[in-house]
Formats: structure tokens, C-alpha cells, sequence
């Protein structure tokens, strides 16, 4: 009989060698130890009081290990001067414990270990001249490893609980100071607006009673042609009044109303193509009927500034900042408006010679409802809701431009915003 041939045998397999060799690591083992640095990680406290190249994960186990090793020298240090000394690992216990209050659990636990090997192979070695060969010495070792670890862990998690007590407390008196200054803050708005809204409802009705007894005066008594003319321009004198504060009320609950369409984002425009220099000419006159004893300078090209918005929206802004310029400066002052076409955007500009702001001043003055401290009033009557500026601004950056104020204290303060121009035809 013909014996069967063997099959040949399979040559070895060789490691590629252009593959590199950390590609031999299996999935498994790259995710046992990205979960051990995970934990390692979260369990590794960061002192603040550490310099900042320090506050690392890899930092604190680096100096756990360095302060277990000088625990370990001190233990032999008490040994060799004190032989009867017999708390052998008493510092290193003191010394985990303190890693775990300081840095966290993962450091306590190399601690622990650095420190039941360095115990083992130099401390005592050096009274009794054991080492981890004998199962006496290995037994110890295990023991401390496992005391030290207890005691990492436990003074860790109480650290850690006390940490979250702290920052839970932390919150708590943020959330507090923001509730009280949120609950400070709406009193004196419904204080200011309260007042605001009553202050023109006064004069109002205050100019149609005395218009009511004039003309009362009138029917019951006969008077001359003359008498009767007087009389009559002082009535039409005071339906003027009444409708100012007319005006004036519903200025208020047209910008109350306009803060809130923009927290709910339905603050309505009307775009079209527009004349700028017209929107900016036409606010400056308004206010040169309601302020006749200012003055107020108009300095704007002669043509037309084309641009994309809403008119009366960029009327409203060019209002307020003429406003505040007038109600902000002494009555003797001039108010001087201008507009410039520059580049790719016009700019239009109110100059007061008003107290002016400091920086810290300006820092809020765009903010809803921000009234800036220590300004008084120096013309016109109501202080308004803190309101205008924060709208202005709101619909000059929804047509794409900026707003901005320069202010030196005691030098007056300019106001100012831009606005994109078309791009020319081709």
C-alpha cells in the first residue's frame, strides 16, 4: 500500500514589516484602557491653588507619587533613628489620605502603590531585612495596599461630596443675587414706568380741565371781539399741551410695546428702497417744532442717500438719539446732527454737549431698561423707561449696520450708527 502524501505545511506568518507594532494592540485592550484614563481622569481632583501648567490629571499623579516617596524616606529616616519605631507605614497611610483629600481617589491609589512597594523593598529591608519574596512580607504589603486604598477611596468620596455641597451651595447664592437683582430691578421699572405713564395723563388732564373752565367763563359771560380771541389762543394753547402728552404717552406704550415684539422676535419691518438724508432731515425738523427754543444743526449732502429699510423704523432711531441729546444737555446748548456717506455705508451722527460717560457708563447703556446712574436730566420733562437706545439698536443691526457712542466725561458725547448702502450697478 502506497503511503498518502502529507499536505504541505502552511509557512509562518510574519508580521508585516511596514505595519507599525502598536497596530498588533487588539480593540478590546485600547478600550480597557481609554475607560482606565477615563476614570483616572474623573476621579483626579484639579486645586485651584496649583500654578496653571500643574492643574493636569497627569500632574497630580506625577507629584502623588513624588510626595509617597518622600513619605517612604521619612519612614526610613524614624526607622534608623528610632529602631523600636514600629508604625512602619503610619506616614504613608498619612500621606494617601492627604492625596486623596487634595487630588482625588486615582492618585491615592498609585500613591498606595508606590508606596507599599517603596515600604517593602528600602524600609524594611532595613530592620528586619525581609523582602516581597516571603509570604509574611508579601501578606503586609497586600494589607497596606488594601488599607491605604480604603482609605484613599472613602476620603475621596467625602472630598468629593464636600466639593459638590460647595458648588451646589455656590449656585444656589448665584441664583439667589440673580433673583434679587432680577426682583430689584422689575420694582424700579414698574416704579419708573408707573410714574412715566401717570406724568403725561397729569398734564393732560390738568390742560383739559382748565380748557373745560375757559370755555365754561366763555358761555356764561359776554366779553369783546378781543376777550374772546384771547381767550380762545389761551384754550388752543392748552389743547397743544394735551396733545403733546398725547404724543408723549404714546411714545411709552409704543416702545413698551416694540421691547416686547423683539423678546418674542415679532418686531415688524417694512423694507423698501428709502431716502436717508430725507429720514434724518424730516426727524430733525419734528424736532425743531417740539424743542423751538434749541437749536439743532443739520450738516447732510444735498442729494438723495439711497438706501434698503424700513423709513419710519430708522426715523424712530434718529428720534431717539435727538432726544436724549436734547433731554441730556443744558437748554443754552446746540445739538448738531450730521450724516456722511462713507465708502460702502452712510453714517449718521447726533453730537451733545451733555455731561458725557465713562467707560463704565457705556458699557451698559445699550442693555434694556438701563438707565445710567448719576445723569440727570437737564431739559424737557420725562426720563422715559430706559428704552430707546436698546431698540435703536435692535432695528439698526437688523438692517446690517452698527451703532456705537463716543463720550468723554464732561466733554459731551456722540452718538452714531451705520447702515450698509446698496452695492452700485454693474
Amino acid at each position: 500500500m502506497n503511503p498518502q502524501p502529507r499536505p504541505p505545511l502552511a509557512p509562518p506568518q510574519t508580521r508585516d514589516r511596514s505595519q507599525p507594532v502598536g497596530a498588533l494592540a487588539s480593540p478590546a485592550s485600547t478600550a480597557v484602557w481609554a475607560r482606565v484614563w477615563q476614570w483616572t481622569q474623573s476621579n483626579t481632583f484639579l486645586p485651584i491653588w496649583l500654578p496653571e501648567p500643574l492643574r493636569q490629571p497627569v500632574a497630580g499623579l506625577a507629584l502623588a507619587a513624588l510626595l509617597e516617596l518622600c513619605a517612604s524616606v521619612v519612614s526610613l529616616l524614624l526607622v534608623t533613628a528610632v529602631p523600636s519605631f514600629s508604625f512602619l507605614g503610619i506616614v504613608d497611610l498619612l500621606v494617601v489620605a492627604l492625596i486623596a483629600l487634595t487630588w482625588g481617589a486615582a492618585p491615592s491609589l498609585l500613591a498606595a502603590l508606590v508606596g507599599a512597594i517603596s515600604l517593602e523593598t528600602f524600609v524594611l529591608p532595613a530592620t528586619v531585612g525581609g523582602d516581597l519574596s516571603r509570604p509574611i512580607n508579601l501578606m503586609e504589603a497586600l494589607i497596606f495596599l488594601v488599607a491605604c486604598g480604603v482609605i484613599g477611596v472613602i476620603a475621596s468620596s467625602t472630598e468629593r461630596a464636600r466639593r459638590r455641597a460647595v458648588d451646589a451651595n455656590t449656585a444656589a447664592q448665584a441664583r439667589l443675587l440673580a433673583l434679587r437683582e432680577t426682583n430689584a430691578r422689575t420694582d424700579e421699572f414698574l416704579s419708573i414706568a408707573s410714574h412715566e405713564l401717570r406724568s403725561p395723563l397729569t398734564s393732560l388732564k390738568a390742560a383739559l380741565q382748565l380748557g373745560k373752565r375757559r370755555l365754561r367763563r366763555i358761555g356764561e359771560q359776554e366779553q369783546p371781539i378781543s376777550d374772546l380771541l384771547s381767550q380762545l389762543e389761551v384754550i388752543q394753547g392748552l389743547l397743544t399741551t394735551a396733545e403733546q402728552q398725547v404724543d408723549r404717552q404714546d411714545r411709552l406704550v409704543g416702545d413698551l410695546l416694540d421691547v416686547s415684539r423683539i423678546r418674542a422676535n415679532k418686531l415688524e419691518f417694512h423694507l423698501a428702497p428709502c431716502d436717508l438724508a430725507s429720514i434724518v432731515s424730516d426727524a430733525v425738523d419734528e424736532q425743531r417744532l417740539s424743542w423751538s427754543d434749541r437749536v439743532i444743526t443739520l450738516d447732510a449732502p444735498t442729494g438723495a442717500v439711497t438706501i434698503s429699510g424700513d423709513a419710519h423704523r430708522l426715523g424712530q432711531v434718529v428720534t431717539n438719539f435727538l432726544t436724549n441729546a436734547l433731554k441730556y444737555s443744558p437748554p443754552d446748548a446746540p445739538v448738531a446732527v450730521s450724516l456722511r456717506v462713507e465708502r460702502d455705508h452712510a453714517r449718521v451722527a447726533v453730537r451733545d454737549q451733555g455731561p458725557g460717560l465713562t467707560s463704565q457708563q457705556i458699557e451698559h447703556i445699550w442693555d434694556r431698561f438701563h438707565r445710567v446712574p448719576g445723569i440727570r436730566q437737564q431739559s424737557g420733562s420725562g426720563a422715559g423707561l430706559g428704552l430707546g437706545l436698546h431698540i435703536s439698536r435692535t432695528i439698526v443691526e437688523f438692517h446690517g449696520g452698527e451703532v456705537g457712542v463716543e463720550s468723554v466725561p464732561k466733554q459731551g458725547s456722540t452718538f452714531w450708527f451705520t447702515l450698509p448702502l446698496p452695492a452700485p450697478a454693474s
